[in-house]
């Protein structure tokens, strides 16, 4: 017969912590100050307990925690150990990211902060590299079937060379392997798709040549075509050029008399008394009344009366005549 012994709990020895944890330590009560102290004065922790003091030793997150807490020195990743279960700590721990780690704040609380930044973080590309990859994106894209679409040129400058050539050399000083960026040439897609944006660019300015410059083997149909749409786009460059000056010398000439009619009037008033320069139309009014009043020779009777009445027309003539009554 088998005889078990009984013995109370508060007899039997505490259970024995696994042999990554380090050794056992007796939970005390927190001080004043929020700071776990240590039970015996000369007593230290083991090298192995501190970083995280729940983390295998083996664990490479060890390496990567030891970074100071928020608001403190460089302390463990756990506080000072308390009354909680050891292997519930350590699932805890290790269902954590990579990248997190367990750190004491300034109140006494745990917080889980970043170790490192993330690998896969990319760096925010300057407006140069950005426009390499609106471009090479843009060409390859397009393709080679019209170069007025590769160079991206507006309807009116697909028939000047020059501005073809000048479109050509601002994607060639973008996209040219000794001069492009080589973060934006990774993101655009690699050194491939670059060089072939490179040799589209180079195809559309052979076939603008072609088409604008033409030669002896171009068909002279299409040569009268083209002729004629220049000859268009020119006649339209120009009646747009008349328009716009058609509308400066009307908005000038609304200025112009704005200007006139919010001048002050003050200004002309003194200029009609200027003394020493009569006006030619009172003269000749004086003149004729003095020859009318000469050559009348019919004497005044009684209550009649001479009336002398003048007449002023639009082209600045002067008519007079004299009345008694």
């Amino acid at each position: 017969m088998e005889v078990t012994e009984l013995v109370p709990p508060s007899l039997r020895p505490p259970p024995a912590a696994p042999s990554w944890a380090g050794p056992a330590e007796v939970p005390v009560a927190p001080s004043p100050g929020g700071r776990w102290q240590l039970p015996l004065a000369g007593w230290k922790r083991p090298a192995e307990d501190d970083i995280l003091g729940s983390v295998r030793p083996g664990d490479p997150r060890r390496a990567q925690c030891q970074r100071p807490a928020v608001g403190g020195s460089r302390r463990e990743g756990f506080a000072e150990p308390r009354a909680v279960d050891f292997a519930f700590t350590a699932e805890a721990v290790a269902s954590l990211a990579p990248d997190a780690a367990w750190v004491e704040g300034d109140g006494g609380g745990v917080v889980a902060l970043p170790c490192a930044p993330a690998a896969h973080a990319q760096a925010r590309l300057d407006p140069e590299a950005e426009l390499l990859v609106a471009e090479v994106r843009r060409v390859t894209d397009v393709g080679g079937s019209d170069y007025r679409r590769v160079l991206d040129l507006h309807p009116g400058e697909s028939w000047d060379m020059q501005v073809v050539q000048t479109r050509f050399r601002q994607l060639m000083r973008l996209l040219h392997p000794d001069k492009r960026s080589k973060v934006g040439e990774a993101r655009a897609g690699g050194r491939e798709i670059c060089d072939e944006a490179v040799n589209l660019v180079l195809e559309a300015l052979q076939a603008a040549k072609r088409e604008l410059l033409g030669g002896d083997e171009q068909d002279p149909q299409r040569r009268a075509q083209q002729d004629m749409r220049r000859l268009q786009e020119v006649q339209r460059q120009r009646a747009r050029q008349a328009m716009h000056r058609q509308q400066q010398s009307a908005a000038g000439k609304l200025a112009a008399d704005i200007d006139r009619a919010l001048a002050p009037q003050t200004e002309a008033a003194p200029s009609a008394e200027v003394p020493g320069r009569p006006d030619p139309t009172g003269r000749e009014i004086a003149g004729l009344l003095a020859r009318l009043n000469a050559r009348s020779e019919v004497p005044l009777q009684g209550s009649q009366r001479r009336e002398l009445r003048c007449t002023s027309w639009g082209d600045g003539e002067v008519q007079c005549y004299s009345l008694v009554g």
